[in-house]
């Protein structure tokens, strides 16, 4: 674990107390926090000062936290804003989406898979993805954030190819999750994971490295900042329980695979991946529920026993589904191949829906 997870929690409390101490200092931690942030990226490779003013930073989110939570005027103001912006999205995006499915369920179940709207799904439904363990499918979280970066980073080869365009493809990228994260909602497994990638790509190549702790302990904080009260919400908790049991026991099981399989060579390779493969998602999936099973039973009461099964299926069909929705808004334009793409689309989502209902029986 980096010592950054310690040292950015503490100045992000101390700023915490210090404002709730010393209430008149919140109107400027905004602009001291804006301010910051600059000079912590202008100082990026000299390792003293982007230190500090990194450090400085998060002591004066921890004053906007502060400030927010008290009911102070500024953010709060904006997450409103943004919440109310969001909503009138994703009812537009409902609607276009009605118009690429055959079945009112069909639709429910694509609202809730692509932007996080589950009010058009039937009670009967979301008992049956609750008793099959697969309501993490329905729920936006970093597994489609990751889907939907990797869709669109890779629609974005040929930009690549242009003078500049490795940027520009990565800028494209991080603005395309920064807008999607913001009209899905804002849930918490959203930003945690649009933050998390953004963190990533600033320090690819030319920025600082970033361990795996620190940058959950960095997106913690921004969420944090923006709506303190999430850290009481069982989203957030179940969010960042998973991420942490992926980032502690993963690795684990990881080397413990290629410990007692050594990676084949020659055709068999092949065969070997698709075991890796296989290995990893039954990995994933024991390690969010171990680090989650708390939380759920403290919550509901109750975990589900079949949760490994349903992940093996539901999971590469929620990808699926992903990348059919991404190729059909692509070609519906198109006749007959718009029409097939939509067809396409709706076979998945009844396989995935199929698939669950079977499990949860």
């Amino acid at each position: 674990m980096g010592r950054g997870v310690i040292t950015y929690t503490a100045v992000y409390i101390l700023g915490v107390t210090i404002t709730q101490s010393f209430p008149a200092i919140h109107f400027v931690s905004l602009i001291i926090l804006a301010i910051l942030g600059i000079l912590s990226y202008i100082f990026r490779k000299h390792t003293g000062a982007f230190i500090v003013c990194s450090h400085l930073a998060l002591f004066a989110a921890g004053m906007c936290s502060a400030a927010v939570g008290n009911g102070k005027r500024g953010t709060s103001s904006i997450a409103r804003k943004i919440s109310c912006l969001a909503e009138t999205v994703q009812q537009k995006a409902a609607g276009h989406l009605e118009k690429l499915t055959y079945t009112p369920e069909a639709h429910a179940t694509l609202c809730a898979i692509s932007i996080g709207e589950k009010r058009f799904m039937g009670k009967q439904l979301k008992n049956s993805y609750s008793a099959a363990g697969a309501m993490h499918v329905l729920a936006l979280s970093g597994l489609h954030i990751g889907i939907l970066f990797a869709i669109v980073y890779t629609l974005l080869i040929p930009v690549a190819a242009l003078p500049g365009g490795r940027k520009a493809r990565d800028a494209i990228a991080i603005l395309f999750i920064t807008g999607y994260s913001i009209f899905s909602g804002c849930s918490p497994s959203v930003i945690r994971a649009a933050t998390m990638i953004l963190l990533y790509k600033i320090a690819q190549g030319k920025f600082r490295n970033i361990s795996n702790w620190d940058a959950i302990a960095v997106s913690a904080l921004v969420i944090i900042t923006i709506s303190p009260a999430q850290i009481r919400s069982i989203g957030f908790q179940l969010s960042y329980c998973a991420v942490m049991g992926i980032a502690l026991l993963f690795p684990t099981c990881n080397m413990a695979f290629k410990q007692m399989l050594p990676p084949w060579k020659g055709w068999k390779r092949i065969i070997w991946k698709g075991l890796y493969w296989l290995w990893c998602s039954l990995s994933i999936s024991v390690c969010c529920q171990i680090a989650t099973l708390p939380a759920a039973l403290y919550h509901f009461g109750y975990s589900a026993p079949y949760f490994l099964i349903t992940n093996l299926a539901a999971v590469p069909l929620a990808t699926a589904i992903l990348h059919a929705l991404a190729l059909t808004l692509c070609l519906q334009w198109i006749p007959v191949v718009g029409e097939c793409s939509i067809y396409v689309l709706n076979i998945l989502i009844s396989l995935l829906n199929g698939t669950v209902k079977y499990i949860s029986i």
